[in-house]
């Protein structure tokens, strides 16, 4: 997979040009980027379509108002686990307030601890309410009518699945200076970077509150429509991954270049 060079620190892209005779990226918008550097590049697409994925489920709008399921995907290492689940569950709380048929399912990634979350989990009154679901991601999104979701791979899956949702992400304050200075994207969900705009909402560090988070959730909620155009331009994201297939046409460009050298 192509290192990031597109969101810091492009100049190491030399690097790549004086090594490199072939780059394979699994994003549409690398293409252009390596292009634009001269470099031979093919766009193959992600493997993530290579799993067994079901089809774009509209859900129902009338439980989405009623008895509306919301997904926290608190992330993939015990740092952001500590970090981000909190935020979620303080976000839950309130909206437990407002919609008290909410129900909430906290996804625990195959890297983290079950007893990590669960500690998080046992210090918030209530604690019982909120399903505890380990290693099948995939059961998150079918059961969701939105996700929360902490930035990285699985906001793509998200997109993927069809489901909306929104992305958070929080640093310490150092990090996150250093990342203003060396980060240059505008946005860090990999599914608004495809589409090139904000179709998952961002809350970065200042802004990534319980209040800020269960104000958007309570309006996307209310608001069916706008979940369903959330959740058509979530199929063209899915659309512009190139389909299934990622490992064979790599394997088969491989193939192309050891014989154009023989």
């Amino acid at each position: 997979i192509s290192p990031q060079f597109w969101a810091w620190r492009p100049g190491r892209i030399n690097k790549i040009k004086k090594r490199v005779n072939h780059v394979a990226v699994i994003l549409p918008f690398e293409e252009d980027f390596y292009r634009k550097h001269e470099i031979p590049v093919t766009f193959v697409g992600h493997p993530l379509l290579d799993s067994n994925l079901p089809p774009i489920d509209m859900k129902n709008e009338k439980r989405a108002q009623i008895n509306p399921t919301i997904g926290f995907l608190p992330g993939s290492r015990d740092k952001e686990i500590e970090r981000h689940l909190p935020i979620m569950l303080n976000a839950a709380r309130i909206l437990r307030n407002r919609k008290k048929n909410t129900k909430f399912i906290v996804s625990i990634a195959h890297t983290v601890k079950r007893k990590l979350v669960e500690a998080i989990v046992e210090k918030y009154q209530q604690a019982d309410e909120f399903e505890l679901l380990e290693n099948h991601v995939e059961k998150v999104f079918e059961r969701s009518e939105l996700v929360v979701a902490t930035s990285g791979t699985v906001t793509l899956e998200a997109a993927i699945f069809g489901v909306p949702g929104l992305i958070i992400y929080k640093v310490s304050p150092v990090s996150y200076l250093f990342g203003k200075i060396l980060v240059k994207v505008q946005h860090i969900g990999l599914a608004n970077l495809i589409a090139g705009r904000e179709i998952m909402p961002e809350f970065i560090q200042k802004r990534a509150t319980p209040e800020n988070i269960a104000e958007t959730v309570e309006k996307m909620l209310n608001d069916p429509s706008a979940l369903e155009r959330s959740r058509k331009e979530l199929l063209g994201i899915r659309k512009a991954l190139g389909g299934p297939g990622a490992s064979e046409r790599v394997a088969d460009l491989a193939i192309q270049m050891l014989e154009n050298n023989l």
